[in-house]
């Protein structure tokens, strides 16, 4: 928690009660959650919607 959300980071986000990771995009008063695949559309806040941020993703670590 402790960087600030910036246009393009990726997120870990809660919405609607969920856990979920995606890209972010702010662009004046636009912001969205968008996901890697394109088969899922953006997510939308409006102005007043709940959104909360809990982190911003700097590495990941993998095993196969």
């Amino acid at each position: 928690r402790s960087l600030a959300p910036k246009h393009d980071s990726i997120v870990i986000a809660i919405v609607n009660n969920e856990l979920t990771v995606k890209k972010l995009y702010m662009r004046g008063r636009t912001i969205e959650l968008h996901a890697e695949n394109d088969r899922y559309h953006p997510i939308e806040f409006k102005e007043g919607s709940d959104l909360e941020i809990w982190g911003v993703v700097t590495s990941a670590i993998r095993r196969f």
